[in-house]
């Protein structure tokens, strides 16, 4: 997403996020973050309580990068210019 948008309002807003991840793009909040959509492969699991083999289907989830800013922020560094 260009700059200019985020300025417009569009950017940020749920319903636009959403349809980028639902459509396998990235969200990117400078100085915060980026979502993004994984695909996870099916695989084995395990009943903890029984031990019993599980069948886990495939599935997409969404996954957080946090930005070297946001960070910092976190860690309690005063980030470069801010």
């Amino acid at each position: 997403m260009h700059h200019r948008e985020g300025r417009s309002g569009r950017r940020g807003h749920p319903d636009h996020d959403q349809g980028q991840l639902t459509a396998g793009e990235s969200v990117v909040l400078r100085r915060f973050g980026t979502w993004q959509v994984r695909a996870k492969r099916a695989r084995v699991g395990r009943n903890p309580k029984t031990g019993a083999a599980a069948a886990i289907p495939a599935r997409r989830v969404v996954r957080f990068l946090a930005g070297h800013p946001f960070k910092q922020a976190v860690a309690g560094a005063v980030p470069p210019g801010g």
